[in-house]
């Protein structure tokens, strides 16, 4: 059908219009086709059976009628009076497109386009302040949201205004470039839309396939669709983007929000009354591209109506969103606080119940020893043992019970220190010695020819590790033998040291596997088991494990026993790496020579105890080292006996809580004495019911000394012997 081009065009039609001016004058007619996606327009004047051709338009050629009518396909015609003329309408096209044809009297055409275009203006120059209003909100709040609905709605007003032709008056290569930059600008609205989806429904972490399944949209459009529009294929362009984005992004957006409404997501309601808007300015310029309904001014003004509800259903959306995120980071906030105001009560309540359970436990402990030196101990020998062993129980439990819940609440801190492997495992067989002869157990470490010497590493940590799973074992036999291997290992690309413990005990269940790490789980169950203990021991060592970056396991086997491992990261160091150690004489402890003890500080010693049970027993004990002392209640007295009898004094022992004045204000008046008086540091001695795993939280002062309660006459002896030494 197609005269004026060789492009064969798979959809044509054509339209036959005789025109019959019965006026004594030339009237100017002009044919206005309502759909600007039309490839290839041609008219004819067939009169008298001859094809004259009046005119060419279409998308296929430069639009030179855009300078004065924007992007309307319209032709003129001047027919003489009292005659007719017939005309035909060839039209070609990629797409089968519905178009409509208008016959009117030239001068009310381009009235009735003036009057189109005139409200398309006042639109467009609305829904431009709204989307530059978006802009500048974002701008000023830096909100995600507004910035991205900013660039999904410039877009698609770009695309509508290209369409009406108004492009021209600010860009006017438009008319050249009318098919590509529309089909950028409608994937690049895309692209800000689904970016915009991700950001308002908060996506990421809270429904992490929703969140997959958007970044893939994201990206497929963004580098499979975008390039489209330059290879000028419309066929492409359908299949690849538009009818994409019709059934799967548009419905994605909405099945999303619903997701997020089930989710509990308040907001994700208004979303999705938002995204109506574009959804149905989307569908009307699908339906338009691909000829389903005219494109006329009225058509494609709807796209602009829906882009303008879009705005501030959206603006409205968003707003609502960043007072629901500033409440929901309130109250983040106020959960912080909570929580660090709840866990410094618990760190407070913890050092509280430390400082009341063990100190009248020291106090049974001491008044036990004391017992021992009386010469009634003979006759009341099985007695005083009995309260000392059951005290000493009773306080190995609590500490087990004070470690765990200071593990539990993050508060553990840790510090490495460089220490001898070989005495830490003289020191954890001397503390378990009494419960090892009880039960006759036999406990042998064999130490690998490659382990060092000298490691750093959290000692305390590593000794109390050591200590539950070796306490775990002793508790669950009656008699054999235990084997503690320790040897150097790889774990996680960082050096460790494995220590093995190996039991002949009765082993562990099968059903009882999978929970002999969980707090207060012991083996046997019943009110007839042999075993002891609280069932804390595993637990405590497996978190104390994580903390320190390792981990322990096990194997068993009820024939023959348990084997526990666990593996410590740590550091090897040789004796050259530390001057200090380097210049160090290892010495091995010996026992307690009383007589040096007593030729040692011969001044007097001042001892600050708030606990009247305590401060019998330090008395007690003194005397027996042939000590002159005396003793308060509180750290103020003391404090003002040093600086009156400072000459005199040998040392300061301190109880770590005391009403009035504690040790640590009593330990800064004493300093701040000597620094003013020009005086060496005595040395100031902290008696403290901490353990020695959480000494480092009491943030002590370099330089002083530290005891842990129950402190005994072999403690003292120690002691003094040592602050005897150059």
């Amino acid at each position: 059908l197609l005269e004026a081009t060789d492009t064969p065009y798979e959809h044509q039609g054509q339209a036959c219009i005789t025109i019959v001016n019965q006026e004594a004058t030339t009237k100017s007619i002009s044919i206005y086709l309502e759909n600007t996606r039309v490839r290839h327009i041609e008219v004819l004047n067939i009169t008298n059976s001859t094809h004259q051709l009046i005119g060419i338009s279409g998308m296929e050629y430069p639009l030179v009628n855009w300078e004065s009518l924007g992007s309307e396909i319209i032709f003129d015609i001047k027919i003489p009076p009292n005659t007719s003329e017939t005309l035909r309408i060839n039209a070609g096209s990629i797409f089968p497109y519905h178009s409509v044809v208008l016959i009117r009297d030239t001068e009310r055409m381009l009235h009735l386009l003036t009057l189109q275009q005139s409200v398309a203006g006042l639109l467009i120059g609305f829904v431009l302040s709204l989307i530059l209003y978006s802009l500048l909100i974002g701008l000023a709040t830096k909100e995600k949201a507004y910035l991205l609905l900013f660039g999904s709605t410039f877009c698609v007003t770009l695309l509508q205004i290209n369409d009406i032709g108004l492009l021209y008056l600010f860009w006017p290569s438009a008319s050249y470039w009318n098919n590509i930059s529309s089909g950028v600008f409608a994937i690049t609205s895309t692209i800000f839309g689904i970016a915009l989806a991700r950001n308002y429904l908060i996506t990421k972490g809270n429904s992490p396939r929703s969140d997959i399944w958007l970044r893939f949209l994201f990206w497929y459009t963004l580098v499979v669709a975008l390039p489209l529009p330059l290879f000028q294929n419309d066929l492409v362009f359908f299949a690849l983007y538009a009818l994409p984005t019709t059934i799967i992004t548009l419905p994605s957006l909405v099945i999303i929000s619903i997701v997020r409404i089930r989710q509990g997501y308040p907001l994700a309601k208004l979303y999705l009354m938002a995204l109506a808007a574009p959804v149905v300015a989307g569908m009307m310029i699908f339906l338009m591209y691909a000829g389903f309904i005219p494109s006329s001014q009225i058509t494609r003004a709807l796209p602009l109506i829906g882009t303008t509800v879009q705005l501030i259903l959206f603006g409205f959306a968003i707003g609502k969103r960043i007072n629901w995120l500033n409440k929901q980071k309130d109250q983040a906030v106020n959960a912080v606080l909570h929580a660090k105001a709840e866990t410094e009560a618990k760190k407070n309540f913890l050092t509280h119940v430390s400082h009341e359970l063990r100190t009248p436990l020291a106090g049974i402990i001491g008044l036990s020893e004391i017992a021992r030196k009386n010469p009634i101990y003979k006759e009341n020998k099985q007695l005083v043992e009995g309260i000392l062993e059951s005290a000493e129980t009773l306080l190995s439990s609590v500490n087990m019970l004070l470690d765990y819940a200071r593990v539990n609440s993050g508060k553990w801190k840790t510090s490495n220190t460089v220490f001898n492997v070989r005495l830490l495992l003289d020191d954890i067989a001397g503390n378990l010695e009494k419960q090892l002869a009880k039960k006759d157990i036999t406990l042998n470490y064999q130490v690998e020819k490659n382990t060092p010497t000298m490691i750093e590493g959290e000692k305390n940590i590593t000794e109390k590790i050591l200590g539950c799973v070796l306490e775990y074992s002793i508790n669950n036999m009656n008699k054999g033998h235990i084997l503690l291997k320790v040897e150097p290992e790889s774990y996680n690309n960082q050096y460790a040291i494995r220590f093995d413990i190996i039991d002949t005990g009765a082993g562990i269940a099968e059903d009882h596997k999978p929970e002999i790490f969980e707090i207060f789980e012991q083996p046997d169950k019943s009110t007839t088991r042999s075993q002891r203990g609280i069932g804390i021991s595993l637990s405590l060592s497996k978190k104390l494990c994580l903390l320190l970056g390792g981990d322990i396991n096990f194997e068993s086997n009820p024939l023959h026993g348990t084997a526990f491992w666990c593996h410590i990261p740590c550091r090897p160091v040789a004796d050259t790496d530390n001057p200090l150690l380097a210049n160090t004489v290892t010495v091995q402890p010996t026992a307690p020579n009383s007589s040096a003890a007593n030729n040692a500080m011969r001044g007097a010693i001042l001892v600050a105890e708030d606990d009247e049970t305590l401060q019998l027993v330090v008395a007690s004990q003194l005397e027996k080292l042939e000590k002159a002392f005396r003793i308060y209640p509180n750290g103020k007295p003391l404090v003002e006996d040093y600086i009156k009898n400072h000459d005199t004094i040998s040392a300061v022992l301190l109880d770590w809580n005391m009403p009035i004045c504690n040790a640590s204000a009593a330990t800064l008046l004493i300093r701040d004495f000597e620094k003013k008086m020009k005086r060496p540091p005595i040395p100031i001695v902290i008696m403290t019911a901490h353990d020695k795993a959480s000494t480092n939280e009491l943030g002590l002062p370099h330089g002083i000394h530290v005891l842990h309660k129950p402190v005994t006459i072999s403690d003292l002896e120690q002691l003094f012997i040592s602050l005897q030494k150059p």
